[in-house]
């Protein structure tokens, strides 16, 4: 019951972050260039911080929050991730703005990247199966050779 709820919940989140992206574009392209790119950064980065804040609280996770910032390194990679999604976000909101939605493809890293990270994962995932399956079949050959199983019953 608690994956269907899980898978349920992953769903529904998906959906509206897809909805939310599908809008974005349209608005920031409507505030166009009079509003400064990095004043609707600052604005998402203030809501997103009150918003993912008051889930925190309400979710009972405020503790696993002081736990990330007690440990320097892990604070630090999140630091560094938050310096290139906010670098991303800069130059999207910046390209839509200007006219220039297809040319930013190209400039944002994350964007041209995800395909590849994803084909490296599914490959490597791929790899430890046939590993994990070529191990599991040593292992029978190992089993038969040591017991002199032939496997024929």
């Amino acid at each position: 019951m608690m994956q269907r709820t899980e898978h349920g919940l992953g769903l529904t989140a998906a959906l509206i972050a897809f909805g939310i992206w599908a809008f974005l574009p349209p608005y920031f392209h409507l505030i166009g260039p009079r509003v400064s790119v990095w004043e609707v950064l600052s604005h998402r980065i203030v809501w997103a911080t009150v918003l993912l804040a008051t889930y925190t609280v309400f979710s009972g996770r405020f503790s696993r929050l002081r736990e990330v910032f007690a440990r320097p390194r892990v604070l630090l990679a999140l630091a560094a991730s938050a310096l290139c999604i906010g670098l991303n976000w800069v130059v999207f909101i910046w390209a839509v703005t200007h006219g220039h939605v297809l040319d930013s493809r190209m400039l944002r890293p994350g964007v041209m990247l995800r395909p590849g990270v994803r084909s490296c994962i599914a490959t490597s995932d791929a790899g430890r199966r046939r590993q994990t399956q070529a191990d599991a079949g040593r292992a029978q050959v190992l089993h038969r050779n040591i017991h002199g199983d032939d496997g024929q019953q």
